[in-house]
């Protein structure tokens, strides 16, 4: 949805292989403002990409502008590339400077920004050997982010078609939030709106009608 105030497109990235050249890009179209808790907007001038953590090992990235200087409403690159050595899932973390104008002509730095996102990159054993993941039957992968300030995504594998449960917990064991879908043989995903939730830790389960796998999660401010 391009009228939303910033974006990541896609909000999956393809998987890599161990031993073998990776290479992929996405888009980031910046924010052109931010509303505070009480109402009050604050006008961007310009992000700056500072980095992008928790990259596989062997991955290295690249923007397509100068400094990685990134303009409210405009779309730019960033291609991750290499050779990873590790297999896992990396969920990335990205590092930007942000910058206002008070006044014209002189833009200033008011803050770092470090989120987890959507986006991660699954590093499979070889193509030609077996996928230590999909060996399984039934694997839940946890949520990106996490921490997580409104909305995360609640990630699992199952070999099987079939349905699946979503449970969410507070320490002392009470239900606060149930939905359910219908997985089919792959990754699978659960989009949690959370924003209701108090700051704190909780358990997510993800369950069929023979397994039930827990996490815990972190709801931040």
């Amino acid at each position: 949805d391009p009228e939303n105030n910033g974006q990541i497109c896609p909000d999956s990235l393809p998987n890599a292989a161990i031993n073998n050249l990776y290479s992929v890009d996405f888009t980031i179209l910046p924010p052109s403002f931010y509303v505070t808790v009480t109402n009050d907007t604050i006008d961007f001038h310009h992000i700056q990409l500072m980095d992008i953590g928790n990259l596989p090992e062997g991955l290295t990235w690249v923007s397509n502008t100068p400094d990685s200087v990134f303009m409210p409403g405009e779309y730019y690159c960033v291609v991750i590339e290499g050779t990873p050595t590790t297999v896992g899932i990396y969920e990335l973390r990205i590092t930007v400077d942000i910058y206002v104008e008070p006044v014209p002509g002189f833009p200033i730095w008011i803050a770092t920004q470090i989120d987890s996102t959507s986006l991660s990159v699954k590093v499979t054993w070889d193509p030609n050997s077996v996928d230590p993941y999909n060996a399984k039957s039934f694997d839940f992968y946890g949520n990106i982010p996490n921490p997580f300030i409104h909305t995360t995504r609640i990630g699992f594998y199952t070999a099987e078609n079939g349905n699946f449960e979503l449970n969410i917990y507070d320490l002392l064991g009470n239900l606060l939030y149930i939905e359910e879908l219908n997985a089919i043989s792959g990754d699978n995903y659960f989009r949690f709106d959370g924003r209701d939730l108090p700051e704190g830790m909780f358990i997510c389960s993800i369950s069929d009608p023979v397994r039930k796998i827990s996490k815990r999660i972190i709801k931040s401010r």
